[in-house]
C-alpha cells in the first residue's frame, strides 16, 4: 500500500466516523425534541441565532480579510456582502 492510498484511507474513516457520529447525534436530539418540544425549539432557536451570528461575522471577516484579487470556485466576497 503506498502512502497515498493510505491517507486516503484515513480520510475515508475519518469521514465515516463523522458521519456516524453526526447520525446519532441528531437521532438523540430528535429524541429530546420530542420529549420536551417547548423547551426545545427554545433552545434550538437560541443555538440557530448564535450560529447565524457566529456565521455572519466570519464571512465579513473573511470578506474584508481576503486577498483583493482572491477568487476560488466563487467570488468569497460575496457572501459577506449579503450577510451585512
Amino acid at each position: 500500500m503506498n502512502d497515498n492510498s493510505f491517507h486516503v484511507s484515513n480520510l475515508t474513516r475519518g469521514i465515516s466516523t463523522a458521519a456516524i457520529l453526526s447520525g446519532l447525534l441528531a437521532v438523540v436530539l430528535g429524541v429530546v425534541m420530542l420529549a420536551w418540544p417547548q423547551p426545545s425549539v427554545v433552545a434550538a432557536a437560541v443555538l440557530f441565532g448564535v450560529y447565524l451570528v457566529v456565521s455572519g461575522v466570519t464571512l465579513v471577516f473573511l470578506a474584508f480579510s481576503l486577498p483583493a484579487g482572491f477568487q476560488g470556485r466563487e467570488n468569497r466576497r460575496t457572501p459577506g456582502a449579503v450577510v451585512a
